[in-house]
């Protein structure tokens, strides 16, 4: 789907671990499961010596599905419902290639629940018990909620697209990768509300080569910490 003018699309936008968007959405207020699609690349970890997380959120006690890189970089995790364990592993770790990762996950039954890399399922984790979705918002890029906000913990690499679809079929959030045009503030278009949303971390988003202006962060910019209330992009779409 197209996206306005005012915005111009680009193949992906790369993060450094210190950035985050909020999406707005909390798990709960819609038909259960939800499938979350991300199409990235990792291209590292944070400075943390534990997981990255790469969407989610939790309450301390319950978690809505949401992925993870682990602390020795060896394998990928999903984690939901309550425990402390993965409910999912993904031992299969490519660096700097695109991927794609499907994850279903209910708060009915989070043993239920499913991940994909390129279509190939991960096997079994160790733990994970049901729970319902936390009431907090869902975070891209990092996990809400997570206790380290020192700008550690978070997805290290290129983000294609993510998308979140209610189990009815309806298509909660759709980001698309782009840069708003009079400002070079870099971040996700969501096609369904029409809403532009920004970096809410620390340190700037970075666009491909052939899109930067030689700045290494937002074109034309000042740092992509755009912190208003993503009210002000919407569009037609």
């Amino acid at each position: 789907m197209s996206i306005p003018t005012a915005y111009k699309q680009v193949e992906y936008i790369e993060t450094t671990g210190t950035q985050y968007i909020n999406t707005g959405v909390i798990a709960s207020e819609y038909p259960d499961p939800i499938t979350y699609e991300m199409v990235c690349a990792v291209t590292g970890k944070s400075g943390s010596s534990k997981t990255d997380y790469y969407w989610g959120v939790t309450d301390g006690s319950n978690r809505s599905g949401y992925l993870g890189l682990s602390a020795d970089s060896a394998h990928f995790d999903l984690y939901c419902g309550a425990g402390s364990g993965a409910v999912k592993t993904c031992t299969s770790v490519t660096f700097n290639t695109a991927l794609t990762f499907t994850v279903t996950a209910s708060s009915a039954s989070a043993k239920n629940a499913t991940a994909h890399i390129n279509g190939t399922a991960f096997a079994a984790g160790s733990t994970g018990t049901n729970g319902a979705h936390p009431a907090g918002i869902i975070w891209l890029f990092a996990c809400n909620g997570i206790s380290d906000e020192s700008g550690n913990r978070r997805f290290v690499g290129r983000c294609y697209g993510f998308t979140m679809t209610a189990a009815d079929g309806t298509v909660i959030r759709d980001f698309v990768p782009c840069y708003r045009v009079d400002d070079g503030v870099i971040g996700m278009y969501d096609t369904v509300g029409g809403v532009f949303y920004t970096n809410k971390g620390t340190g700037s988003f970075r666009l491909p080569p052939a899109e930067d202006d030689g700045t290494g962060g937002d074109t034309g910019g000042t740092g992509g910490d755009d912190k208003g209330d993503d009210t002000g992009g919407s569009g037609t779409s």
